[in-house]
Order: C-alpha cells, then structure tokens, then sequence
C-alpha cells in the first residue's frame, strides 16, 4: 500500500498461485510454490491438485513438480508423494502403484522409470512397487508376488525388500 497525495491509495496484490495440496493429519490445505498455506477450506475445486504429505513436504512441493514436469507422460500418473525422512519422496501412481525415488539424483531416476515405461510399458504390468533408490538396480515389487518378466538393465525381482 502506498499513499500518493493527494488523497490517493495505490494498492498492489500478489496473489499467491495454487501448487500443491498438504495432507497432514488427515487434512488438506492448499500451498503455493513456497510451501505457504494458502486455505484450508473449500478444496473441492482444487482437488486434481497434487497431494504432498510429510512434514517438511511443503517447503520441498515446488522442486517435486518440478522434476514430475521433466516427464510430462508419466507426471500425469502421480497422485500423491510422500516425504521420506527430509530427503526423498515415494510417489504414488494411478493403479496403485509405489514408487520410491532415491535421496541421490531423484532427476536420473524419474527419467529412467520414463524410459522404462516407454520401452516396456512397467506401469501396465502387474506391479506394486519399484524401488529406483539404488542406480545400478530395478527392484519391482509384484502384486501377485510372481517376478516381472521385464528386460532391463539392472536387476528385477518379485520380492519385498
């Protein structure tokens, strides 16, 4: 607000843009890109909003969407993401699907589960979980607990580790 004389207010507004919606005990609150609590109240219209959980979450929405937005394709997949511990995220896909992104280098893997996903079509098959939290492996978890028959580099597994 600034006062021009004379007899004038000059007021500018920044309103704050919608990211993310912050789930902490079982309620929603709608943040901006700096982790803000915009409202906490009529959410109904932002509801195909991202859902980011963990205590730190809203301070760290921003830099997630914008690693999800490097793979446009698979971004429109993730419902949820979990912070884990203040240093990575588990996203959670449509077809309720797990997928834990490392501490180290979370861009490599986003872009590595993509080129999964492309070449052999990972998400329409019978998997739970993929663990990309070590570089040098694939770790699937399979929700009929019978291993994936995938071809990649790394390994593939239909066990729980």
């Amino acid at each position: 607000i600034q006062r021009r004389l004379p007899g004038t207010i000059h007021i500018r507004i920044n309103e704050r843009r919608p990211t993310a919606l912050w789930q902490r005990d079982g309620r929603l609150a709608l943040i901006d890109d700096e982790g803000v609590i915009i409202t906490e109240t009529g959410l109904g219209r932002y509801r195909g909003y991202l859902i980011v959980v963990g205590e730190d979450a809203p301070a760290q929405a921003a830099t997630l969407i914008e690693l999800l937005a490097a793979e446009p394709g698979l971004a429109r997949r993730v419902n949820a993401a979990v912070r884990v511990g203040k240093r990575r995220w588990n996203l959670e896909l449509n077809g309720d699907i797990r997928v834990r992104l490392p501490e180290a280098d979370p861009h490599g893997a986003w872009h590595r589960l993509a080129r999964l996903q492309r070449e052999h079509k990972l998400l329409a098959r019978d998997v739970r979980t993929i663990d990309l939290r070590q570089p040098d492996r694939l770790i699937v978890e399979t929700k009929s607990g019978r291993s994936p028959a995938i071809k990649a580099t790394g390994r593939a597994t239909g066990k729980r580790t």
